[in-house]
């Protein structure tokens, strides 16, 4: 079977259909939510959530509007991101510690907790999170984000240098937290 007869069996319910999209797909669509997550076991379901939105929505992809591999990617992160919203979860997408040599023992740094970071993310208000992990997470343009969120390019871009700058107030602000002492 090809992709479109595929889609078209998709659009029937076909389960046929819908398990060899499912086959096709599903590394890709699980590489995407391993971006979000370093969790195997969230991953996996996210990936079922994704492809039951497929699913769902195929009725909605037209070829002519584009390639079926983007109209896919954008209900994947859509859904991803709306799960995480539902369940007020952490996204963990990147490993954010960073270790900073200090003194002339080697075995004596100090080191920022990822832990801290991604709850510093947290605390961004959404339009600014949102933003910031589309820029920063999935490399989008600022043009992919303003016809994503219906929003201009500037403000896209003032978004994001406004998520910068909250993030920074609010990694200074907890200067107790910023700095863990590790031995190796």
């Amino acid at each position: 079977m090809n992709l479109n007869e595929i889609i078209s069996g998709c659009k029937e319910r076909d389960l046929k259909s819908e398990r060899e999209l499912f086959y096709l797909y599903s590394k890709k669509v699980y590489s995407l939510t391993r971006k979000y997550t370093n969790d195997h076991e969230l991953a996996q379901d996210l990936t079922q959530e994704c492809f039951i939105k497929i699913y769902g929505q195929i009725h909605r992809y037209f070829e002519e509007k584009g390639k079926f591999d983007a109209w896919m990617y954008r209900v994947s992160v859509n859904t991803i991101l709306q799960s995480f919203r539902d369940a007020k979860k952490d996204i963990k997408t990147v490993d954010y510690e960073h270790a900073l040599e200090i003194g002339d023992e080697e075995d004596d740094y100090l080191e920022i907790s990822g832990e801290f970071i991604q709850e510093a993310l947290n605390e961004l208000p959404k339009g600014y999170n949102e933003i910031f992990k589309l820029f920063v997470v999935e490399k989008w343009s600022h043009k992919q984000i303003a016809d994503h969120l219906k929003i201009s390019e500037g403000t896209s871009r003032s978004q994001l240098t406004k998520a910068k700058k909250y993030l920074r107030t609010i990694i200074n602000s907890n200067p107790t937290r910023l700095y863990e002492r590790q031995e190796v």
